[in-house]
């Protein structure tokens, strides 16, 4: 009979599939898996931003080309060192392009300029903490994580004048 819906086994049983319960708790672990991952991530970001507001503008070089860049457009797209566009850094302008949009978004200042390297700083724990716990699961990956995150020289360097995010 066209239009009548069959009636079979599977949808007259009035109990759940035990396999869907088996997914949810994959799921939930799953999720619970990104636990240590975002903790080791805020980590990284909270020591790298430490006091960020305090330091000074890093490497003056390239603090007054995001300066510059901030200014034109023209400056901008080409990494212009001074304001009148004509001398540009000795490097090319991507890494000058994020420090330059974050002195845009937030106004120039030290905290601005050193923002996308505290960033930086915490993605790459991401990254190595994925890494990981690919080979070696996320117990590994935590301490992996927790390991970079606490290196002290990673945070001087933050820091200091770590304005080149790509190069």
């Amino acid at each position: 009979a066209k239009g009548v819906p069959r009636m079979t086994a599977e949808a007259t049983t009035p109990f759940p599939d035990a396999s869907s319960g088996s997914a949810r708790t994959a799921a939930l672990a799953s999720r619970l898996d990104r636990v240590p991952l975002l903790a080791v991530t805020l980590l990284a970001f909270a020591l790298d931003a430490w006091r960020l507001h305090e330091g000074d503008l890093g490497n003056t070089y390239y603090a007054a080309a995001v300066r510059s860049m901030t200014l034109s457009a023209r400056n901008f797209f080409f990494g212009a060192f001074d304001p009148g566009g004509m001398i540009t850094v000795d490097k090319p302008p991507v890494f000058l392009w994020v420090g330059a949009l974050s002195a845009r978004l937030f106004g120039y200042s030290s905290w601005s300029l050193l923002l996308p390297s505290a960033i930086a700083g915490a993605a790459t724990v991401a990254l190595l903490w994925i890494l990981v716990r690919r080979r070696f699961g996320p117990f590994a990956a935590t301490i992996a994580g927790v390991t970079l995150a606490l290196r002290s020289e990673e945070h001087t360097s933050e820091l200091q004048s770590h304005h080149d995010l790509v190069c």
